[in-house]
C-alpha cells in the first residue's frame, strides 16, 4: 500500500473494490492462539491455546464445524490451522499443509541465505 517500488495491481484492485484496513490486531502474537480466537470467537485463555505448543479441544466449536453442519465443504488452504497438532478443528480437508511445505524445502527450494548477525 503506497509503495513507490512494489507494484500491486490485483492487490489495490481488491482494497479499492473492498475494505482495506489500516491497522490490524490480534488476540496473540503467536500463529496457533490468533487462529483458535478468530476461528472460535474466544480469547486464547478462554478457548486453552494460550501459546503455540497448546492444542485447540475438540469440544471448542468453531466456524468451520458450523459451516460443515451446514452443509458446506470446509477446506484449510496454507498452513495447518491448528499446528503443531494435527487437530482440524471442524474443517474437512487440508491443502498445502507442513509436510508439502518441507517437501518443497527439502529440494532445496526457497532456500536463502541468512545474513549474519556476527558484528565485525
Amino acid at each position: 500500500m503506497g509503495n513507490p517500488v512494489i507494484r500491486t495491481p490485483n492487490m489495490d484492485r481488491l482494497a479499492g473494490e473492498g475494505v482495506m484496513f489500516e491497522s490490524n490486531y490480534v488476540q496473540c502474537p503467536q500463529c496457533v492462539p490468533s487462529r483458535s480466537a478468530i476461528h472460535t470467537g474466544r480469547y486464547p485463555h478462554v478457548n486453552r491455546t494460550p501459546s503455540n505448543m497448546y492444542r485447540l479441544p475438540d469440544t471448542e466449536e468453531t466456524l468451520a464445524s458450523i459451516l460443515r453442519r451446514q452443509g458446506y465443504l470446509t477446506a484449510a488452504i496454507g498452513d495447518e490451522p491448528f499446528a503443531p497438532t494435527k487437530a482440524m478443528g471442524g474443517f474437512e480437508k487440508l491443502y498445502a499443509s507442513d509436510s508439502d511445505y518441507n517437501a518443497f524445502l527439502s529440494k532445496g527450494a526457497g532456500t536463502r541465505r541468512r545474513p549474519s548477525t556476527a558484528s565485525g
